[in-house]
């Protein structure tokens, strides 16, 4: 479908290339068809090379399929032949995969695959240092700028806060007291000011109501998360943008522009600490970095180089250069809010495998949750909300109201309780941590063993007062409603 020489257009320079050749292929999978990008290099002195093949996103076969007759006993030797136009082959092709469809004349093309290719950016192999990563770009195109990327200078963790005698008694503190002594030490290291970060060219502020959004997103670990602080300006100049989006699950606010996440890392010992970065860009306000959360530990060794040469420059021989494709790798599987990001070329079988699990989790609850959205559509509307406000002003002992307040009590009794078993969940999870990076005699098991039982004890009382207060919510505005039209036929 396509030829051309490509010597100066992204791959490496070579005098013997003639020619490249794009084709379009397919196989069948079931109900769906299966695109194949092909390209094969024709050398003037040596053989030629199937330079890639990729299989895309899977197009449904309704439509653009047409299946050949044949006999009975010809369909029972192999199956019958399909053919595909190539037109409505075309027009399928997911418009994110611009790095294939460019090659189709614009004719055929659907009105988004066209707008996406004109604003796609053939990025040579020679200069993707220099490249960043932006809104719109294919997960294929972020892995190849990414595969460039190296994290360097990364930061090792500084002296104590006067605040603390050893950073290991910020595991002695619990709660809100916790995150009070951390905000304390983030305050004394000076980190909420404004940034720059050159690799998204974007500045940004991180305020006390950013910290307090990244302490609850932190869960555990939060002798890292006090470290990163010491290190907080080097951690933040050193990132490296990895994904932009513009993300529907935010609370919504049209000034939202993108937002963008970044890796960073700090050295910690014997130990490099992923960090992930969440940036929002505004329209009408100051950018602000909302996330900053410290991850798992990695093995140095297992990651970084040291005293290496990187792109002809002797490093020193106490600095610490990170591949960015080696550090996606060794992130936590677990941390699935994380990965979810990384390029798929990237991800190893068990971050694969954590998504499948989380983004299937996720589907369940969407669709639990749908049947409540549906209820609350029938009766919380503007409408219905002025009556219940009107009625509930003027006739405070109509037998509506009494139910409703009684109810009304229950679940705030609940989302009490909630908060509570919530808490002491955090407290456990805390003295656990310690627990493990205590010597592990018999009493520290058996000790072990008793904060877990109590922790999966009350882990189940959690998830019943989340079904009891799920089932009110579901219920709840129906009932109400339905008494108060009954007494007063609305």
């Amino acid at each position: 479908m396509e030829i051309h020489n490509r010597n100066a257009g992204g791959y490496k320079v070579d005098s013997s290339l003639k020619n490249v050749y794009v084709l379009a292929g397919a196989f069948t999978d079931g109900d769906a068809v299966i695109p194949v990008k092909l390209e094969v290099k024709e050398f003037s002195d040596k053989k030629n090379t199937l330079h890639v093949a990729i299989a895309l996103e899977r197009i449904q076969k309704d439509g653009i399929v047409k299946q050949e007759d044949v006999s009975k006993d010809v369909a029972r030797q192999y199956s019958p032949p399909s053919e595909i136009s190539i037109a409505d082959y075309a027009r399928k092709i997911n418009p994110e995969d611009t790095s294939f469809t460019k090659y189709f004349p614009q004719e055929l093309l659907t009105a988004a695959q066209r707008s996406a290719v004109g604003h796609h950016v053939v990025i040579p192999t020679t200069d993707l240092l220099s490249v960043k990563i932006a809104k719109g770009m294919s997960d294929s195109e972020r892995a190849a700028i990414l595969s460039q990327k190296y994290l360097t200078n990364i930061p090792t963790v500084r002296g104590l806060p006067s605040h603390i005698s050893s950073w290991e008694e910020i595991n002695r503190y619990f709660g809100s007291e916790k995150r009070k002594l951390i905000q304390k030490i983030a305050l004394e290291f000076g980190v909420f000011k404004d940034y720059k970060n050159e690799d998204i060219d974007l500045s940004f502020e991180f305020s006390n109501n950013n910290f307090r959004e990244s302490y609850g997103k932190q869960k555990y670990r939060f002798e890292q998360f006090a470290k990163m602080f010491s290190v907080f300006d080097q951690v933040i100049h050193a990132a490296i943008g990895i994904e932009v989006h513009k993300r529907e699950d935010y609370k919504p606010d049209i000034t939202l522009k993108h937002a963008y996440v970044l890796i960073s890392a700090f050295q910690d010992g014997e130990w490099i600490i992923p960090v992930k970065l969440e940036i929002k860009e505004f329209a009408d306000k100051a950018n602000s970095l909302y996330v900053a959360v410290s991850l798992d530990g990695i093995k140095m060794t297992e990651v970084s180089k040291q005293g290496t040469t990187e792109n002809g420059v002797a490093q020193n021989s106490r600095s610490v250069t990170i591949s960015i494709s080696d550090l996606m790798q060794k992130v936590n599987p677990k941390h699935t809010n994380f990965t979810k990001y990384f390029p798929k070329a990237f991800l190893t079988e068990a971050q694969k495998r954590e998504l499948r699990s989380h983004f299937e989790k996720m589907a369940s609850e969407d669709e639990s949750a749908s049947s409540v959205r549906y209820q609350r559509r029938k009766t919380d509307t503007p409408e219905a909300n002025e009556v219940l406000r009107e009625l509930f002003a003027n006739h405070e002992k109509l037998s509506g109201y009494e139910q409703y307040a009684t109810e009304l009590a229950a679940y705030q009794k609940l989302q009490h309780r909630l908060d509570q078993e919530t808490e002491s969940i955090v407290r456990l999870d805390a003295k656990l941590e310690a627990l493990r990076e205590q010597p592990m005699t018999r009493n520290t098991r058996a000790e072990m063993d008793r904060l877990n039982e109590t922790r999966n004890k009350t882990q189940r009382w959690v998830e019943e007062i989340k079904r009891r207060m799920f089932a009110m919510e579901a219920k709840q505005l129906g009932k109400v409603v339905r008494a108060l039209q009954k007494e007063h036929s609305l």
